[in-house]
């Protein structure tokens, strides 16, 4: 469905990298889907931040050392993202 989701929104053109689930045979939250990302596109996960409204998806993030936000409301992620500097 992402071929389809990328021909329909333009903002989809915006992101420099793009990491497809069903390309690369993983999904979250296990940890190679993560890697895949910081390996590609020279990312540390320090300095990364992954935002998800699924709980396990955040976790799964951070069990390889991204910085997770279990998104809950425009509120707190504004909150939480001013908490840390960003």
């Amino acid at each position: 469905t992402f071929p389809v989701a990328l021909s329909r929104y333009d903002f989809l053109q915006w992101f420099e990298g793009i990491v497809v689930s069903g390309d690369e045979k993983t999904r979250k939250p296990f940890a190679d889907i993560y890697e895949i990302l910081l390996d590609r596109y020279g990312v540390n996960p320090e300095e990364a931040v992954f935002i998800d409204d699924s709980l396990t998806n955040v976790e799964g993030a951070e069990i390889v050392g991204i910085n997770g936000i279990h998104f809950q409301g425009t509120d707190q992620l504004r909150e939480t993202l001013k908490e840390w500097g960003i």
